[in-house]
């Protein structure tokens, strides 16, 4: 396997992760012990509570399924557009389950230091995600 190769899974394997409900488990081998988050609308996470946010989500939408197109390797850095297909079955920001079948995208770039992801920098759309939960309307 190629740095190039090697960079890109270590970004896609905390997706896969996540998707699979693996990360809390998997956690310490992806994340570097001093990952930081940097989302939407200013949110800023440390290692704990990106771990903590991510286990919340396998718990409110445990059938994820993640594409990722395109891939794109730079250096250090993979930057990924990603659609998330799942259904809603547990309580999210406080919206009790509703079985709806949801379609999330975004974007994210993951800066990869010594086979673990150290960075992310992430483009959710969580306005697209409110309105198929019914947070607001459509």
């Amino acid at each position: 396997m190629t740095d190039r190769e090697a960079t890109q899974e270590a970004a896609l394997n905390v997706s896969r992760a996540i998707a699979a409900r693996e990360f809390t488990t998997l956690h310490d081998e992806l994340l570097a012990p001093d990952f930081h988050y940097h989302g939407a609308a200013g949110t800023e996470l440390d290692r704990d509570g990106y771990v903590g946010f991510m286990s919340g989500l396998g718990a409110a939408f445990p059938d994820m399924a993640m594409t990722f197109e395109p891939v794109i390797v730079e250096g250090d850095k993979v930057g990924v557009h990603w659609t998330n297909r799942f259904t809603h079955q547990g309580v999210y920001m406080g919206v009790p389950p509703t079985g709806k079948a949801i379609v999330l995208t975004g974007t994210y770039i993951r800066h990869v230091v010594d086979g673990r992801v150290a960075e992310e920098w992430d483009t959710t759309d969580i306005f697209g995600l409110a309105q198929q939960l019914g947070m607001i309307p459509g």
